[in-house]
């Protein structure tokens, strides 16, 4: 099986990016989901970051949409870490912010050259 169809890992490390498996996709358009809290500042970050690249994206708060809350969870090996970015291609906790973290997703999922 081609490593880009397998899930790298069960319990992803802070900041590792996650490829997800051939077909399984949380969304098509835009190209990202960003899930977030109220109150996040790495969210702000990572949507001024985003909003600067013109990459388009889907905010998910998960306080008030417990399925997105379990989804995150699942993601990054039970906790509740924002922003995580999930695209087509590829899933990533950006907590703890920087620009590094941020061009490093957006390569992965192929939304920007590595």
């Amino acid at each position: 099986m081609d490593p880009e169809q397998q899930v790298a890992s069960t319990t992803p490390e802070q900041g590792a990016v996650t490829v997800l498996a051939a077909g399984e996709s949380v969304q098509a358009e835009p190209a990202i989901t960003m899930y977030t809290t109220s109150w996040c500042s790495d969210c702000v970050a990572a949507k001024r970051y985003l909003d600067m690249k013109g990459v388009t994206y889907v905010e998910v708060d998960i306080e008030a949409d417990e399925g997105a809350a379990e989804l995150v969870m699942s993601l990054n090996g039970g906790k509740r870490s924002v922003p995580t970015l999930v695209s087509e291609k590829a899933s990533a906790s950006l907590s703890g912010f920087s620009v590094q973290k941020a061009r490093d997703y957006l390569a992965a999922a192929g939304l920007v050259e590595g």
